[in-house]
């Protein structure tokens, strides 16, 4: 009895353990991302030794660990086999992986769908305990210097396009922000939903500030900076209130914050000021607010003594002094 809670015990241990492990030790126990592959030579069909790693030369290096008779393998095998023709030539070496516990036939039949890629045998599962494998199947990716990319457990959705992306990545056609929008279109979907918001909170501030309510206008965009720190717009907005306001200085520093944002010169003065920018178009409206601008029609009491309103239509009931029957 007790010898069975022992093990109920330490089973339940261990899949805490894994529950809580990070993302980046699920696939690899031994290897996270960032540290070096260690090197080790497999046997090829032909029965020459040669790295998992591929030439010196190699900028991308993907190794794909595959088990045999297993239907997700054949998945990755044919998604990966899809991707070598488009980045052949350009220094990708390709290695898939199969261990030799159930013989070589399994590598066989790798082999046959994966043209292009070198098929290694993993002798008494070397490669597989060096690394510490957790998943299978699972692609690691290493860099030029052989170090560990990235590594992909298989999914069913977008795991072509991930591998992809990592490629395109360590071969330099996209930038590390790029590669974060198209890996996570979710996160990119809610940053972009959030600048939206902000936006919408800085057109209500231009709402403000036309009706002459600068100070509201103030406390409205400075909300804003604070929920989309690196929005232009918003800078822009506060470098016209703070002018407004007579604060030359502090709407100085908002419009060269909004020009280092947007990646050119700040607005140039105009005017005797030290310090006198362009209104942007945002809040043009600050120094005419069309508000105001409301045609003075003279009323009945200023025109003159007060018409009979008569039947619509009639002459009798003309409140216009100046067309009055004689």
């Amino acid at each position: 009895m007790r010898s069975c809670r022992h093990t109920f015990l330490l089973l339940a241990a261990l899949a805490l353990a894994i529950a809580t492990a990070p993302a980046a030790n699920l696939a690899f126990s031994y290897v996270s991302e960032g540290d070096p592959l260690p090197p080790m030579m497999l046997e090829d069909l032909k029965g020459t030794e040669v790295s998992y790693l591929g030439e010196e030369s190699a900028l991308a290096r993907v190794f794909i660990f595959l088990k045999g008779g297993h239907p997700r393998s054949r998945d990755v095998a044919r998604e990966a086999a899809e991707l070598v023709p488009e980045f052949q030539g350009r220094r990708v070496h390709w290695a898939a992986i199969v261990s030799d516990r159930h013989g070589t036939a399994w590598a066989d039949s790798f082999a046959a769908v994966l043209p292009g890629m070198d098929v290694l045998i993993d002798r008494g599962d070397a490669l597989y305990g060096k690394l510490g494998v957790v998943l299978s199947p699972v692609v690691g990716i290493g860099n030029a210097e052989g170090i560990l990319h990235a590594y992909l457990p298989y999914r069913k959705v977008h795991f072509q396009a991930a591998l992809r992306t990592q490629l395109r990545l360590l071969l330099g056609d996209i930038d590390a922000s790029e590669a974060d929008a198209l890996l996570n279109p979710d996160t990119t979907r809610i940053r972009d939903t959030e600048q939206a918001a902000c936006l919408r909170k800085l057109k209500l501030a231009g709402m403000l500030a036309t009706r002459g309510k600068t100070e509201k206008a103030r406390v409205q965009v400075e909300a804003v900076l604070e929920r989309c720190p690196e929005l232009p717009e918003a800078y822009e907005a506060l470098a016209d209130i703070l002018r407004e306001q007579g604060d030359l200085q502090g709407a100085e520093n908002a419009s060269r914050r909004a020009a280092d944002r947007r990646g050119t010169s700040p607005r140039q003065c105009k005017g005797s000021g030290p310090w006198d920018p362009l209104p942007s178009p945002f809040l043009k409206a600050i120094r005419s607010p069309r508000w105001r601008r409301r045609p003075a029609w003279p009323s009945a009491r200023q025109a003159g003594p007060p018409w009979p309103r008569g039947p619509r239509g009639s002459s009798s009931g003309n409140p216009n002094p100046h067309h009055a029957s004689s």
